[in-house]
Order: structure tokens, then sequence, then C-alpha cells
């Protein structure tokens, strides 16, 4: 249980989400542009986006504690 959460929560895991997360901004511009009515929904990838930094920043403080203990 332990490697699968590590493997859901370290950088290639955020590579992932991030790369998915643009993706799916882009898409739902598009959209947003072809469909009359449509409007991108600002506040949901706002809050992705914010979660997304909150992980990197943890990872990066991750990273520190471990090169500060070695």
């Amino acid at each position: 249980m332990k490697k699968f959460l590590k493997a859901i929560s370290g950088k290639k895991a955020l590579y992932v989400i991030m790369a998915l997360t643009g993706i799916g901004m882009i898409l739902e511009i598009i959209t947003a542009i072809r469909v009359d009515g449509y409007r991108f929904d600002f506040v949901g990838f706002g809050i992705l986006c914010c979660c997304i930094t909150c992980w990197a920043v943890s990872l990066e403080e991750k990273e520190k504690k471990e090169k500060e203990e070695k």
C-alpha cells in the first residue's frame, strides 16, 4: 500500500496530472469558443490549479527535508 501511495503522489504523477489538466483546459476553451451559450468553468479549473500548486510545493518541501537529513 505504501508503494502505491508513493507512486500516485510522486513527481511523475504530478507531471501526468499537469499534462492532463492542460489538455483539459485547452479542450474546454475550444468547446467554449465553438458552442454558443457554453461557458468556461473558471472556478473548477482554478481550484484544480491551486490543488496542483499545493501538491508541487509539498513535493518540493519533502525533497528539501530529505536533502537536509542526508
